[in-house]
Protein backbone atom coordinates (compact mmCIF):
# COMPACT_ATOMS: atom_id res chain seq x y z
CA UNK A 1 0.00 0.00 0.00
CA UNK A 2 1.27 3.88 -0.78
CA UNK A 3 0.57 5.73 2.18
CA UNK A 4 -1.16 9.27 2.26
CA UNK A 5 -1.16 11.92 4.59
CA UNK A 6 -5.14 13.26 5.77
CA UNK A 7 -5.20 16.72 7.39
CA UNK A 8 -7.48 19.41 7.75
CA UNK A 9 -6.36 23.26 8.70
CA UNK A 10 -5.87 22.62 12.57
CA UNK A 11 -4.19 19.38 11.91
CA UNK A 12 -1.67 20.76 9.04
CA UNK A 13 -1.18 23.95 10.70
CA UNK A 14 -0.89 23.26 14.57
CA UNK A 15 0.27 19.74 14.19
CA UNK A 16 2.30 18.48 11.40
CA UNK A 17 5.33 20.51 9.27
CA UNK A 18 3.11 19.73 5.97
CA UNK A 19 5.01 21.64 4.12
CA UNK A 20 8.48 18.61 4.73
CA UNK A 21 5.57 15.59 4.89
CA UNK A 22 3.98 16.95 1.25
CA UNK A 23 7.38 16.78 0.03
CA UNK A 24 7.55 12.47 0.76
CA UNK A 25 3.78 11.83 0.58
CA UNK A 26 0.70 12.92 -0.93
CA UNK A 27 -2.22 14.85 0.76
CA UNK A 28 -5.62 14.54 1.69
CA UNK A 29 -6.66 17.63 2.58
CA UNK A 30 -10.32 18.35 4.05
CA UNK A 31 -12.11 21.71 4.34
CA UNK A 32 -15.66 21.91 3.56
CA UNK A 33 -15.98 24.79 1.49
CA UNK A 34 -15.92 25.93 -2.35
CA UNK A 35 -12.58 25.81 -3.22
CA UNK A 36 -9.30 24.19 -0.79
CA UNK A 37 -7.13 27.29 0.67
CA UNK A 38 -4.08 25.22 1.54
CA UNK A 39 -0.38 26.32 1.57
CA UNK A 40 0.54 22.79 -0.58
CA UNK A 41 -1.06 20.91 -3.45
CA UNK A 42 -3.15 18.09 -2.54
CA UNK A 43 -4.08 14.61 -4.27
CA UNK A 44 -7.77 14.40 -2.77
CA UNK A 45 -9.97 16.82 -1.44
CA UNK A 46 -12.76 16.41 0.89
CA UNK A 47 -15.01 19.11 0.15
CA UNK A 48 -18.19 18.03 2.11
CA UNK A 49 -19.48 15.92 4.79
CA UNK A 50 -23.16 16.17 4.22
CA UNK A 51 -24.04 15.14 0.97
CA UNK A 52 -26.78 13.27 1.11
CA UNK A 53 -27.30 10.06 -1.71
CA UNK A 54 -30.78 8.21 -2.26
CA UNK A 55 -30.74 4.80 -0.53
CA UNK A 56 -27.90 5.96 2.14
CA UNK A 57 -29.61 6.60 5.36
CA UNK A 58 -26.93 9.34 6.50
CA UNK A 59 -25.20 11.83 4.81
CA UNK A 60 -21.65 11.14 3.85
CA UNK A 61 -18.59 12.60 2.74
CA UNK A 62 -17.73 13.48 -1.19
CA UNK A 63 -13.81 13.92 -2.00
CA UNK A 64 -12.27 14.67 -5.64
CA UNK A 65 -8.76 13.51 -6.66
CA UNK A 66 -6.95 16.17 -8.21
CA UNK A 67 -4.83 14.72 -11.27
CA UNK A 68 -3.17 15.97 -13.79
CA UNK A 69 -4.39 14.31 -17.16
Amino acid sequence: YDPIVYTNNDWALNYYDIETIAQSYPVWYAQYSSNPDFPVRVLMWQYTDSFKMEGVSKAIDLNLMLVKK
